[in-house]
């Protein structure tokens, strides 16, 4: 059996990796489209930031997540945590799709908060030095604007670690019974309300790492974005 050998060009620089098939070789190889080109998803550097500080629960089960000095990031998630896994049950958040328990794929091996956000969390709660340990954050970042909007699959760059961003981790009441007991009684609403928009994200691992405090985080915006005004699905 003779084998053709594909072409590849790799174009390189500071922010993406473009793999083109080159299209003479799609006509020798005389496919059916003879205009395909494969790319790599693209991305803009859009904002740079710190990452404060790291939380985790290697303890039980429950919500909170207690300070860590490092964490150690592998492609199922944190090891430190109870969501590393490649797996997970479905949850109230997959109704629409699963049975809840059923086994999936796990894209929250991590949860973010921003310095920013959470202090207008605490405002609308009428509390101050709320502990992000107390609805389960695992990571702390600080100078990033509009962190709870970052749009899905964009990439979060520590280092060597690379994060990519899943969803808006949106609120719900399970943080509120711990808060209540740490601030002594009820708070000026509910941190289901307050946190509306605001508690930051959840992802998976992209490539692994050491995380410490302190580190820069680049956050990288995929291109298409720019694109999707006068997509049809996305219209209300």
């Amino acid at each position: 059996m003779n084998f053709i050998a594909l072409q590849l060009s790799f174009v390189f620089d500071i922010s993406r990796i473009k793999i083109v098939l080159l299209k003479p070789l799609l006509n020798k190889l005389n496919w059916r489209s003879r205009n395909l080109y494969l790319y790599c998803m693209e991305f803009t550097l859009a904002a740079e930031g710190t990452l404060t500080r790291l939380f985790a629960n290697d303890r039980d089960k429950q919500l909170p997540t207690y300070p860590f000095l490092t964490l150690d990031l592998e492609l199922p998630g944190i090891m430190q945590d109870r969501h590393h896994g490649f797996e997970k049950g479905a949850g109230a958040r997959e109704k629409a799709l699963y049975k809840r328990g059923t086994e999936i794929k796990n894209h929250r091996s991590w949860s973010a908060l921003s310095e920013e956000e959470l202090l207008l969390i605490e405002q609308k709660m009428g509390i101050s030095n709320l502990d992000p340990g107390l609805i389960g954050a695992n990571l702390m970042f600080k100078g990033i604007p509009n962190f709870t909007q970052i749009p899905p699959l964009s990439r979060l760059k520590l280092g060597d670690v690379v994060l990519v961003v899943y969803e808006e981790n949106y609120p719900c009441h399970l943080p509120q019974p711990y808060i209540e007991e740490a601030f002594g009684g009820k708070t000026k609403v509910p941190f289901s309300k307050a946190g509306m928009g605001l508690r930051g994200l959840v992802g998976w691992v992209e490539h692994e790492g050491i995380l410490r405090p302190e580190t820069k985080v680049e956050l990288f915006v995929p291109k298409f974005y720019k694109s999707l005004a006068n997509n049809p699905w996305l219209k209300s």
